[in-house]
This record gives C-alpha cells, structure tokens and sequence, in this order.
C-alpha cells in the first residue's frame, strides 16, 4: 500500500465510524481508539503509551491536550491511553487495569456520550465520574478525521513521516475488506 493509498483508505474509513456513533454503543471509542493506536504506529515506527500519548498531542486538536479536569489535571492524552486504550480495548470498561492505575490511570476519567447536544471534551460531574472528561462520539471522529488528515499533510512535507508512514504500512498493512478497498480507490 502506498501513502496515497493509505490516505484514501483512511478518508473512506473513518467516516463510516460515524454510522455506529447514533446506536449509543462504545464500539466507535473503541474502534477510534484502535484507529489512533494504528495512527500513531504510522507517526512514529511503533505503539506503546508514549507514542500514542504523543500522537494525541501532535495530531488530535490542541482541546485534547490543553484539557484541563476539574481537579486541575491536565493529563486527557494520558488518560485516554490508559481508560480508552487499555480500559476499552483490553477489559471493555472505563477502568484502568492494575497497570494503568500505577501508572495514573484515573477511573472513569472520561466519559462517553452520543447526544448531539452534550459538549465535546467538556468538564462533567457525575455520582460515577465525579471528574471526567466527556467525549462526544461524533465530534471524536471528526477529531480523528483531522488527525488523519494532518498526519498525511505532515508526511508531505516531512520525509521522516513518510518514511515512517511508509515502513509501517509494508510491516503491518491495515485491515482492509473489499468494499473498503473499492471505495479506496474510487475516492
């Protein structure tokens, strides 16, 4: 696959996210955590809670890493690897694991919402997550068309991205089924 390709097949991708965001399921956090995860392996030549933290930080929308929790944290990157990354994808909660708490990983840090009208990467205070971080799914996916976008401007530029892009996609070339394939290369 090459970085045009990579880029047309993302374009498709990740809009489709948007159709399991009304059905109030978390499959779009964990499927847009996933989505970042590969990102981030893209940006930098490998996973691991540095890189990802650091492609929210450089890719994902100045908000996310300017986030500021009630209680005067500012640490959402860290937390999204530890509640989304690890907590969904691993265990399917907004919990970190043992692992995640040590390393500060904050229980139900964030929050997850579907309504339209709640804000997105909001302050909310709850009886369950007394200080979190809402996400809103549809404007999370839009962050995460951006930081896609954003990435592959960067690689235009920037030969250290595309070679890491690049080396990347022959190591471990995304998941790709035929309808996404098509609509790749119609795009």
């Amino acid at each position: 696959m090459t970085l045009s390709e990579a880029e047309k097949y993302f374009t498709a991708m990740i809009p489709g996210l948007g159709k399991i965001c009304c059905d109030g399921s978390p499959w779009v956090f964990l499927c847009g955590t996933a989505i970042i995860e590969y990102l981030s392996k893209l940006a930098f030549g490998s996973g691991g809670r540095k890189n990802f933290i650091n492609f929210i930080k450089e890719y994902m929308p100045p908000s996310y890493s300017q986030f500021q929790y009630i209680s005067g944290q500012q640490d959402l990157p860290e937390q999204m690897y530890h509640v989304l990354r690890c907590g969904i994808v691993h265990s399917f909660s907004l919990v970190p694991d043992k692992k995640g708490k040590e390393n500060g990983g904050r229980n139900r840090s964030i929050a997850l919402s579907h309504d339209t009208r709640d804000g997105h990467i909001q302050k909310v205070s709850t009886k369950r997550a007394p200080d979190a971080c809402c996400l809103n799914a549809y404007e999370f996916v839009a962050d995460l068309a951006s930081a896609m976008r954003k990435l592959f401007k960067s690689a235009k530029v920037d030969a250290k991205v595309k070679n890491e892009i690049t080396n990347w996609l022959k190591q471990c070339p995304p998941i790709a089924g035929d309808s996404l394939l098509k609509r790749s290369k119609s795009a």
